[in-house]
């Protein structure tokens, strides 16, 4: 049996062991509560057997940056709506200030990642543009 399968199992009765425990005292909060300590403990048995095999710890340490970026992107989007009422034509303002403010991170950070995509979209545009 695989890892995968075999951690999936263990979430599942895990996540019935929890229940039986919170729910007759807390109800639907206790439900909640098993559910996530069991989806929390799934993730922690993969991302640790997947580290083994893959390394992910290095590329879970790369990946912070773009957390960080997506969390600037966050503050902006959010004053621009909290100043502004709610309604579609805000919606869309933060829609498009969020996906430029965090492109302009990439391109002042020069990320590579974005600048292979922007490549690629480049070099697709021209190829339609010249048929």
């Amino acid at each position: 049996m695989g890892i995968l399968l075999k951690s999936n199992a263990a979430g599942a009765v895990l996540n019935i062991a929890v229940n039986t425990i919170l729910i007759p005292r807390y109800g639907y909060i206790g439900a909640a509560i098993a559910t996530l300590f069991s989806n929390y403990t799934l993730a922690g048995i993969q991302f640790y057997y997947l580290n083994r095999q893959v390394g992910i710890r290095n590329i879970f340490i790369q990946s912070v940056r773009y957390f960080l970026y997506s969390l600037v992107m966050f503050i902006v989007v959010f004053l621009w709506g909290h100043i502004q009422s709610p309604g579609p034509i805000v919606t869309l303002e933060q829609i498009f200030v969020g996906g430029a403010v965090y492109c302009t991170i990439l391109f002042i950070k020069k990320d590579p990642l974005f600048f292979e995509i922007f490549c690629l979209v480049k070099k697709y545009l021209k190829s339609r543009i010249s048929k």
